[in-house]
């Protein structure tokens, strides 16, 4: 028997199936009722349109059909996203239907603004569609071709695709024709000089209900850094976020974006078009004067270059109140005094901050970062995302930053930070009873960011709503890790173990069953050092050869090898495990096996990754049998 295929009909064609068997009333009241039916989802189909053309997809404007849809319900269209193909065919269409009501009505041509790039030639079909006036939100991602071939595969491609000049001033005119705009981001975007500049500013100067700004764009000197402080005094009193991202020229992704069009642009020629009016109708940039008073999130980051300290000060005076930020980064100096008054000048200026984070290169650091954190009121800050601070911060005492912010830390990623030493990690673990999110990074063969064991121990945590815990131990090399020639512990048939091996385990297992108290913890990444007291032998820097001693292991009774994997068994919402755990080190290729694998599997039910393996060739019997054990859940090993 043939398997049943299902077939759609639309409400004409049932109308048209039934109306033998139906009486008039009964057919008028179908189609009163689909009528109905148009009239409800019709808005709701066409209130967000997404178009963004990708290389095998079909897309709303590679259909005749869909285009002459959208045609007759663009006015219904609130939310828009456009790929740089579709922005160029979309303004060509525009201007088609634009002519031909012209022609229709006998009214002269809708004047375009003088800055705008003319039509393209048209090599493609290009169907009318009436201009989109009533946006709320705006998405338009640039990705420039990297080849001739890529260009070719668009069914629509126009020929201004490669300039992005032109580029510019269509996003312009899309944005100047749609004044209800609240939300607008525009990804990859290409500033080439201060006629650019003016030109986007202007109209975002106009838009008087924006709430939600996003750039990323790439620019050239001498423009690079004028574009920051620019676009801040153009936006409106109305916005509450801004994102402002300068990508470097070279930046990986922008490969495509230097065709021979663009590089003739970058030496100063000019199109024809704009030749007749190289200020395209603009005498200089408008400039908001009052304070962002509804702004609340500030991102300056993502630029290769320092923003200038009287700039990012004349910036932040004007945001009352700004919760985060997120802070480019600045030349790395061992000593600024120029940083300290600027934190206190923002701390001042943005009294409620409470979520700072930076976004750095090689090079640059975030000493003001973190000096602004301690400028600001006490049981402020909430989230610090800590990139890199190379060095020795004068006048810093990062205990006590911590300890003014013990009570409302949630969130605290450190990398590289040298004044944060193991007492002020300490604070963090013994204080900040709500911190969600602890990640330090150690700054190998330096021993910074890291916790000496006996810190780790000293009081209990109380951080025990942690959900994600990275972290960097030290332990002294000795005794456990003997460089005198006896066999390590886990070598012995019978243990015996000195006064100070049992001391050192003691205080190991009172580090594993402070880990066991973290039940909330769905990521755990333990880093473990050795170290010399005496500091005559050399760190052990590579912590992924190094591991836990008996961490991962339930001990063997038959030599009185001692285990503390049962410490951790509370961890049930474990989903990353990682760090020192490798499971071919001399000590885990003995102490891990059959019983420890089946301890996970019980234990660690939401287990995902463990890379306790090189590769899969190395995977052990005992822990293929636990991949094996889960059809649903997956756990990677390696």
């Amino acid at each position: 028997m043939e398997p049943a295929t299902a077939r759609f009909f639309t409400i004409p064609e049932l109308v048209a199936m039934l109306a033998p068997h139906l009486a008039h009333n009964e057919i008028s009241k179908l189609m009163q009722t689909s009528r109905r039916m148009h009239q409800l989802f019709t808005p709701a189909h066409y209130h967000s349109v997404d178009s963004l053309f990708r290389p095998g997809y079909k897309t709303l404007l590679s259909s005749k059909k869909s285009i002459h849809a959208l045609s007759k319900n663009f006015h219904l269209v609130r939310k828009l996203a456009l790929g740089l193909e579709d922005l160029i065919y979309y303004f060509n269409c525009v201007v088609v239907y634009q002519d031909r009501l012209s022609q229709e009505t006998g009214q002269p041509p809708l004047e375009q603004p003088r800055w705008l790039y003319p039509r393209d030639p048209h090599i493609c079909p290009v169907l009318p569609i009436p201009p989109m006036t009533l946006l709320t939100r705006l998405k338009i991602l640039i990705d420039y071709p990297s080849s001739t071939e890529e260009q070719s595969v668009c069914p629509y491609f126009l020929p201004t695709y490669r300039d992005p000049r032109a580029t510019t001033t269509r996003i312009c005119w899309l944005l100047q024709i749609n004044p209800y705009l609240t939300h607008v981001t525009i990804a990859r975007l290409v500033i080439k000089d201060n006629r650019d500049i003016l030109l986007l500013t202007t109209v975002i100067f106009g838009l008087d209900r924006l709430q939600d700004l996003h750039i990323s764009a790439t620019s050239f000197k001498p423009t690079k850094l004028d574009l920051i402080p620019n676009i801040f005094f153009s936006c409106p009193p109305s916005l509450r976020t801004l994102r402002i991202g300068l990508l470097e020229e070279n930046r990986q992704g922008y490969d495509g974006v230097f065709t021979d069009e663009h590089q003739r642009l970058r030496s100063g020629e000019l199109h024809s078009w704009e030749m007749e009016d190289k200020d395209c109708g603009l005498t200089a940039a408008p400039q908001r004067q009052e304070p962002l008073v509804h702004l609340t999130m500030l991102m300056l980051g993502e630029t290769d270059e320092v923003v200038d300290q009287r700039v990012m000060g004349s910036i932040l005076a004007h945001c009352p109140n700004l919760r985060k930020i997120v802070m480019p980064g600045s030349k790395a100096t061992e000593d600024n005094d120029d940083n300290e008054d600027l934190a206190t000048v923002i701390a001042r200026s943005c009294p409620r901050l409470c979520d700072l984070t930076s976004q750095h290169y090689l090079g640059e650091d975030d000493a003001l970062l973190l000096r602004i954190m301690d400028a600001l009121p006490p049981q402020q800050v909430e989230q610090l995302r800590c990139s890199m601070a190379p060095w020795k911060i004068r006048g810093l005492d990062a205990t006590a930053m911590f300890r003014r912010h013990s009570t409302t830390l949630r969130t605290l990623l450190l990398n590289g930070c040298r004044n944060i030493r193991s007492k002020a990690i300490k604070v963090l673990l013994n204080e900040c009873r709500g911190i969600e999110k602890l990640e330090v990074f150690w700054g190998a063969g330096r021993r910074e960011l890291c916790i000496d064991l006996e810190d780790a121990i000293e009081l209990p945590w109380v951080c025990i709503q942690l959900e994600s815990l990275m972290l960097t131990i030290a332990v002294p090399d000795e005794p456990l890790h003997l460089h005198s020639g006896t066999k390590p512990y886990y070598d012995r048939t019978h243990q015996q173990h000195s006064e100070a091996e049992k001391d050192q385990f003691k205080q190991l297992e009172a580090f594993y069953c402070q880990i066991g108290t973290l039940t909330e913890l769905t990521q755990l990444i333990l880093n473990v050092f050795y170290y010399d007291p005496q500091g005559v032998r050399p760190l052990s820097v590579s912590t992924q050869a190094n591991t836990f001693p008996g961490m991962l292991s339930l001990g063997d009774c038959r030599y009185g090898r001692p285990g503390f994997l049962h410490h951790l068994a509370g961890l049930t919402n474990l989903r990353v495990l990682g760090g020192s755990v490798s499971a071919t080190t001399d000590e885990t290729s003995v102490t891990m096996g059959r019983a420890e694998a089946e301890w996970m599997y019980s234990n660690w039910p939401n287990l995902e990754m463990a890379p306790f393996f090189r590769n899969n060739c190395h995977i052990r019997a005992p822990f293929k049998w636990l991949e094996g054990q889960r059809e649903n859940l997956k756990i990677s090993l390696f």
